[in-house]
């Protein structure tokens, strides 16, 4: 048994109306699970709660009180929106309003975006222009290439690192010695 089944056969347990080994089942379950017998116990604590109750003696307009009420109810006219008639649950300013916004969105995505048919990108005003580099005559870089201390720029240019590659290279890395106190040297 799962709990739906439990749960659809509860009236039926507490009045009596399930056969015998469908009982016998039911109470299985119950005693299997503690929070079933809790909610039985519930269920027959309201129903013993609403038959204990006294009845409510009514005036005998009452129901015909009640049937003119239900039918002015249904008689009564709907109450029509103050914005009319939606589109989509948008009022028709609105719907116009996104409508544009949504027109914009896709004509900008559009103009952004470049155009794979041709060479020309669309980002450009109008033609592009086509520019050929040339490479340097007399670049001192190019004038021996395979020569590694030859730096871009020579070195009565460069003012602010005249150091060669090669020279850089063989460097020693800068000694810390005598210049620098650590904690655990203390």
């Amino acid at each position: 048994m799962n709990r739906y089944q439990f749960e659809d056969q509860i009236s039926d347990y507490l009045e009596n109306k399930l056969s015998i080994p469908k009982r016998k089942i039911f109470e299985d379950y119950i005693e299997a699970n503690p929070e079933c017998r809790e909610l039985v116990d519930s269920v027959r604590t309201t129903v013993d709660t609403v038959n204990s109750m006294k009845a409510v003696s009514v005036s005998s307009r009452f129901m015909d009180g009640l049937k003119q009420k239900i039918e002015s109810e249904k008689n009564k006219p709907e109450k029509l929106s103050i914005y009319g008639n939606t589109y989509f649950g948008f009022t028709p300013f609105n719907a116009g309003v996104f409508s544009l916004a949504l027109i914009g969105f896709i004509w900008m995505g559009f103009n952004l975006l470049p155009d794979f048919e041709s060479q020309n990108s669309s980002f450009t005003a109008g033609k592009t222009q086509h520019v050929k580099i040339q490479k340097p005559v007399h670049s001192p870089a190019m004038l021996s290439p395979t020569n590694e201390n030859q730096l871009a720029a020579t070195k009565n240019d460069d003012k602010i690192d005249s150091t060669t590659i090669r020279e850089k290279r063989l460097q020693k890395p800068y000694s810390m010695d005598g210049k620098a106190t650590f904690v655990k040297d203390k």
